[in-house]
């Protein structure tokens, strides 16, 4: 290799975005920039640091296995994430990808590792938001259902069973095929709801007569909008519904 592709690959290897380090008997042999910037530690440091030491106690069994299994020949993960704790104290998550390789005629690990802190804050928010809206769809005091654009029952909460009378959303969704035919007492008013739901894509407080399992008739006020695909064409239904007194008419 000439003296000119040499300095091409060190200047790549030194400004690469993620840490680089050959891993042999537990000490980092040959790294890069990057992994001063991830660790926090600095160059005179590193090499004299166990990078075991660098991970988050509750990681360093899972790492440390996985590793002796991979220079022993074994299989483990090529790419897994955990914590590590800078020399500052500050825990980073971590994706790592490892390459077997020989160093200096002995078994080591070629390393790329790349700082997800981010992704993984973003991933508990997504999941402390899905967990919010999970109680909310299931303790909420109104029906909330989701049906096919055939009238299909897909999706549906506890009280949405409850107030057509059945045990659980498992049941009232298995049962449910054409909603206009199960759940209307008069399929044609399904039709006319329809009608309009797609004419103005959202209708709210809409009365019509329902019928529960057991065949009893009853009123509820849905309010609901028009589900469309990635082409823009009518999709289904999703909504809410609230039983309420029935109508009075007009002498």
């Amino acid at each position: 290799m000439s003296n000119g592709e040499q300095d091409r690959y060190r200047l790549i290897f030194e400004h690469a975005l993620e840490a680089i380090f050959i891993a042999q008997d537990q000490v980092v042999k040959f790294f890069n920039r990057q992994t001063e910037v991830l660790t926090g530690y600095s160059r005179d440091e590193i090499p004299a640091t166990p990078f075991i030491s660098v991970i988050h106690l509750d990681d360093r069994r899972l790492v440390y296995e996985r590793h002796q299994k991979r220079l022993a020949g074994g299989q483990a993960p090529d790419v897994y994430s955990f914590r590590v704790v800078t020399k500052q104290g500050t825990i980073r998550w971590v994706e790592l990808k490892v390459v077997p390789i020989l160093w200096e005629g002995k078994p080591a690990t070629l390393n790329f590792m790349a700082d997800i802190s981010d992704r993984k804050r973003a991933e508990e928010a997504l999941r402390e938001s899905e967990a919010s809206y999970r109680h909310l769809f299931e303790n909420a005091a109104e029906g909330i259902f989701q049906t096919t654009a055939e009238g299909k029952l897909v999706r549906a909460n506890p009280a949405f069973a409850r107030i057509f009378g059945y045990s659980s959303p498992a049941e009232i969704e298995a049962a449910v095929t054409d909603i206009g035919a199960q759940l209307y007492a008069d399929p044609a008013a399904r039709k006319e709801f329809l009608a309009r739901l797609l004419a103005e894509g959202t209708v709210r407080r809409y009365a019509v007569e329902a019928v529960r399992k057991n065949g009893e008739r009853f009123w509820v006020s849905i309010n609901c909008r028009v589900l469309r695909d990635e082409r823009g064409n009518f999709a289904g239904v999703e909504g809410t519904n609230v039983e309420i007194p029935a109508p009075t008419r007009a002498k």
